[in-house]
């Protein structure tokens, strides 16, 4: 997990000048994708 955050930050810092790239919006939509699951698991326990 932190070795791919990792990765992804220096791809940004790279790209920087350049537009999004597909792997920007997935890297954004699978820590969306996580955000959610905990919050549900949250909920599902209490």
């Amino acid at each position: 997990m932190f070795s791919v955050s990792t990765a992804n930050r220096g791809n940004c810092i790279q790209v920087a000048d350049q537009p999004p790239e597909p792997s920007s919006t997935l890297a954004a939509f699978i820590i969306v994708a996580a955000l959610v699951f905990v919050v549900l698991l949250a909920v599902i326990l209490e």
